[in-house]
């Protein structure tokens, strides 16, 4: 019990000190950017005062530099850098922490009342990234095992090898081509689908939940068919390294049915690797899933990004969406670890171990 505790705080620990990491690193860089920014203002500004205002030109050397050390002063704390660049990165720091990603200047919330806040706007949108994703994600998890499950038990087997064979095709697509390949098709050129869910249908009841499941088809679509594949071709080969372990051959020898020691001995033999492995596959296709989103218009994470970065240019937005997914990063690396320590005591033991 000692040592199941111990490892995970350990790797709670790590996580926390990997997010202060990574938000201090972002919020050095968003807090150059806007300082360096505003420095520029801020001596734009004053030449412009000096061009233009005859009272401070007629003004004495010393003067002069007086009152432009004073202006300087007033339009720093104008402009909210009166510290110094260390010292406002890790306010900002701790601003992150509290919930405080800052303003932006262009993009705001759909919903009324209107809010520039960074961090309403991201959460207005991040509920469309999980039900999008969460449902993607059950699909081709559950067709992705039952595929490779069957893939492995079929492996000496015709049937097995064709199995197989669909598995790395379905992997080797682009998720961002056949997206644009179905929106070619079945969005402009049959118009079966509309080109864009954005906007939501303005309805209630099950007329808005029919209007929005049939916006969720072609993305939900090109999600599964790119990644069940990676996930039955993962399954297949870890249950076939499985099923020749001494345990799994002594069941054979015993009798026991093929399917029972597929789906029963080896299936809970693999599922810490099974589990962990599937986690970190979502990672690795974080960015194909926001790119899909601004394909097909999807009002999430992915779109709002496309926005900030090639709309607008709106540079809190992009930061704040940064810190947005690292959090997501850090927190399923997190939970992979810890649940792959739960389902196998051995990943315990031997991190204590060492």
């Amino acid at each position: 019990m000692i040592s199941s505790w111990k490892y995970y705080a350990s790797r709670l620990i790590t996580g926390m000190l990997v997010l202060v990491i990574v938000v201090f690193i972002l919020s050095t860089s968003f807090t150059y950017y806007e300082y360096e920014r505003r420095r520029v203002d801020v001596r734009n500004e004053i030449r412009t005062e000096l061009l233009l205002n005859s009272s401070v030109e007629n003004k004495t050397y010393e003067e002069r530099q007086e009152w432009r050390e004073n202006k300087t002063r007033e339009l720093r704390s104008r402009y909210g850098i009166e510290e110094s660049f260390w010292e406002l990165s890790v306010i900002n720091t701790f601003n992150v922490f509290r919930g405080d990603l800052g303003r932006s200047r262009r993009l705001h919330t759909l919903e009324r009342p209107v809010s520039f806040d960074v961090l309403d706007i991201i959460l207005e949108v991040f509920p469309n990234t999980v039900l999008l994703y969460g449902v993607s994600a059950a699909v081709y998890l559950v067709l992705g095992l039952l595929w490779g499950l069957k893939s492995a038990q079929k492996s000496d087997e015709k049937g097995g090898k064709f199995l197989s064979i669909i598995s790395m095709f379905s992997s080797s697509i682009p998720m961002w081509w056949l997206g644009m390949l179905f929106l070619l098709l079945f969005a402009f050129g049959l118009g079966w689908f509309p080109g864009s869910a954005i906007p939501f249908p303005r309805a209630s009841g099950l007329e808005y939940y029919l209007g929005v499941l049939h916006r969720m088809v072609l993305p939900i679509t090109t999600i599964v068919l790119t990644m069940f594949g990676a996930r039955a071709f993962t399954t297949r080969n870890l249950i076939n390294e499985v099923l020749t372990e001494d345990h799994i051959m002594a069941a054979r020898a015993k009798g026991t049915p093929e399917k029972k020691v597929v789906y029963g001995h080896a299936f809970r033999t693999a599922s810490p690797s099974l589990v962990s492995n599937a986690m970190r596959t979502f990672l690795l296709a974080l960015p194909s899933l926001i790119i899909t989103e601004a394909i097909f218009g999807w009002p999430g994470i992915g779109t709002l990004y496309y926005q900030a970065v090639v709309e607008v240019g709106d540079m809190p937005v992009i930061l704040g969406l940064t810190f947005f997914n690292a959090v997501i990063y850090i927190s399923v690396w997190l939970v992979s670890d810890i649940v792959s320590g739960f389902l196998d005591p051995r990943i315990k033991l031997g991190d204590n171990n060492q």
